[in-house]
């Protein structure tokens, strides 16, 4: 594997979904993530197609449950963001690119630091949603997927 422009950030996935390969989320200074398989710890193979952000990103952290990440970069924002690489919006601002993010491990909070020595946590709350018709019950699931359960035969429909 090989970048066009400078690689800022790497980060593995903590998790494994429906493989038993590797994730990897790499930053590159082209206002992009792209996301690489890795199997067997030598072949890199693309996922999906890059992801356009809007600036550069300078530093990628993920949530101990793999679902979601966060991106700070030179928006001097903190964004929160799926495992697919969508946007899911912003959890702060700060006063100058952000060079480094850490989420704490097995909790919502998120710290970044700039380049001026800022330093700031953020707790993050993620609210489920629910709505009931009939005999229908549906809640989202990781910010992005619906389940509707039927009640009475307690049957479920993921939708994505």
């Amino acid at each position: 594997m090989k970048s066009i422009s400078p690689i800022w950030c790497v980060q593995f996935c903590p998790k494994k979904f429906d493989t038993t390969d590797n994730t990897l989320c790499i930053g590159a200074w082209e206002e992009k993530i792209s996301f690489y398989s890795i199997t067997g710890g030598k072949a890199f193979t693309q996922v999906g197609v890059d992801k356009k952000l809007g600036f550069d990103p300078l530093s990628i952290s993920y949530f101990s449950n793999g679902q979601y990440m966060v991106i700070g970069g030179t928006n001097k924002k903190l964004t929160l963001w799926n495992k697919e690489g969508v946007k899911l919006g912003e959890i702060g601002d700060m006063n100058d690119w952000i060079f480094s993010c850490s989420v704490m491990n097995d909790s919502n909070k998120v710290l970044g630091s700039t380049n001026q020595g800022q330093l700031v946590i953020y707790d993050v709350e993620f609210q489920t949603v629910h709505g009931m018709y009939n005999e229908r019950y549906a809640y989202r699931d990781l910010m992005t997927d619906v389940i509707i359960q039927h009640l009475a035969t307690e049957t479920r429909v993921k939708i994505r």
